[in-house]
């Protein structure tokens, strides 16, 4: 069992795991936790306090120990208030986590994260399961992170896409396919929301359709026209199921035929770019052994960006990470410096493009999300 001697970290989540009463529920363990989306790293930089959980994580977490995700993160949020008023942090921290605090109340959801494995493996890095209602109609900013996603919508709300440059609207399908983004999103969601988000891996969409993602990036294309007119008899159907991880089976057993008629291998080409977040773009073609001009392109036709977009990307979303789990202020200048800005308008400005937000408006949101940025319609 877990030392829970750090309250800051664990008393939360042990209270709730305590009073949840299944009798198959996994033991309170690093293992698991890091099986949650947790790093070795993180989870010491947890048990040390220097962290706190970011919203992803926590639900990662609750659907990893199989318990509720919305006590989860109350329980949490009320314990982080709890230690920062007694550690006498800045009335800020206190009145950002208060406000995330106040947000999570007001609502109602659940959240359940499936992590295919056999063939499914291979193309997708998780299924979302989300069901949730509002109080108010909200603005949602979906921020970039290079992932090409498959959203299903189980209600009957409509969706809307905002045009953050000039606010002209666009009706998205009930199930669309969203291509990799360069900037950020934002969407008019419905008070009451029930969907299944189907995140690939790097290279999976391609691999599981044999459509180059350069077709759809920046993009939001109806299923059907993608997976067929069945696509569209599969919603009908998982709008009937109750529970979570039956949508999940149903989800994956269609998934399952589809790749086997038409999935492509892409191993070659994931092999030259499984280090492109960590390498110089010219570095990265020589070592391969190929051209900057065939590096883009096959970088475009798996991933949906050029090397040097998604490498912008990665370190935006990295970033994020970064800063939702600090317990304090974040250093400016350390932050150009470890993520390699020549200087802080440079951060800024590409923080701007990507969120719509210079970094210090981003902080004072409260937010705690590295893929979503909810705001008040009402604002």
């Amino acid at each position: 069992m877990m030392n829970d001697s750090n309250p800051f970290v664990y008393s939360s989540l042990w209270k709730v795991l305590s009073e949840s009463q299944k009798p198959d529920r996994p033991e309170f363990s690093g293992t698991l936790l890091k099986r949650a989306g947790i790093s070795s790293n993180q989870l010491k930089e947890l048990e040390l306090g220097r962290r706190s959980f970011t919203i992803d994580q926590l639900l990662m977490v609750a659907s990893g120990f199989r318990i509720d995700a919305q006590s989860l993160v109350i329980a949490y949020l009320n314990e982080k208030m709890k230690v920062l008023s007694d550690s006498k942090q800045s009335d800020q921290q206190i009145e950002q986590v208060a406000e995330n605090l106040k947000y999570f109340k007001s609502i109602s959801f659940d959240a359940s994260i499936d992590y295919p494995d056999g063939l499914l493996k291979r193309f997708i890095k998780s299924i979302v399961f989300y069901e949730g209602s509002r109080t108010v109609r909200n603005h949602e900013i979906m921020l970039p992170d290079g992932v090409i996603q498959l959203i299903i919508a189980l209600d009957d709300h409509e969706r809307i896409c905002v045009n953050g440059n000039n606010n002209s609207i666009r009706h998205l399908n009930k199930t669309v396919v969203m291509g990799a983004q360069a900037r950020y999103r934002k969407f008019l969601i419905p008070p009451d929301e029930k969907t299944l988000t189907i995140r690939f891996k790097p290279g999976g969409f391609y691999s599981m359709t044999g459509i180059p993602a350069s077709e759809i990036t920046d993009s939001f294309i109806p299923a059907y026209q993608i997976f067929g007119p069945t696509f569209n008899d599969l919603r009908n159907d998982l709008k009937t199921i109750e529970k979570p991880h039956d949508c999940f089976k149903k989800l994956k057993q269609y998934l399952i035929k589809r790749c086997r008629k038409t999935g492509v291998s892409v191993k070659n080409g994931l092999n030259i770019l499984s280090n492109i977040s960590l390498k110089p773009v010219h570095q990265l073609a020589e070592e391969s052994g190929i051209s900057h001009k065939h590096l883009i392109h096959i970088s475009k036709k798996y991933l949906g960006l050029s090397p040097k977009s998604y490498q912008r990307v990665l370190r935006f979303s990295k970033i994020l990470n970064e800063i939702n789990s600090l317990n304090s202020s974040p250093e400016w200048a350390d932050i150009v410096y470890h993520f390699d800005y020549y200087d802080q308008p440079h951060l800024i400005n590409e923080f701007r493009e990507f969120s719509g937000f210079s970094p210090q408006s981003y902080i004072e949101t409260g937010n705690t999300c590295s893929k979503y940025l909810h705001i008040n319609f009402k604002r």
